[in-house]
């Protein structure tokens, strides 16, 4: 023997120990291996999920713009024929406004020619 006082059992079972501690080693550096091949593979289905969302987002943000587009032009259109109604409307009104305005002018000629022939009846009449 050598200076240390082992005996050679003790040595075995030391031995023993350290392999099964070895032995634990490994094996918890295995799970630990495993857990870790785990954690990519959720990331990876994770970052694969994401990208479907943002694409089925994207092809709804541009269904929605492509339907929006599309019933712009008969609004649009409906909005010019109601701004084009509404031109004629004001020009037709225009127009009364000034057939008003010449029959009140004539109305006004007449009556006041009517009231001049009265007054000059009135002043013949009482002479």
């Amino acid at each position: 023997m050598s200076n240390n006082n082992i005996h050679p059992t003790e040595s075995a079972q030391i031995l023993q120990a350290i392999g099964r501690v070895s032995g634990q080693m490994e094996m918890l550096i295995g799970q630990h291996r495993e857990q870790a091949r785990n954690i990519e593979s959720i990331r990876a289905e994770i970052r694969e999920q994401e990208s479907r969302f943002r694409e089925a987002v994207q092809q709804t943000e541009q269904r929605l713009s492509d339907k929006i587009d599309a019933s712009l032009e008969p609004v649009n259109q409906r909005v010019d024929g109601l701004s084009k109604r509404v031109t004629e409307l004001e020009h037709e009104d225009k127009r009364l406004i000034e057939k008003v305005a010449k029959v009140s002018a004539v109305g006004g000629s007449i009556s006041g020619g009517l009231i001049a022939g009265a007054i000059e009846l009135v002043k013949h009449l009482s002479k």
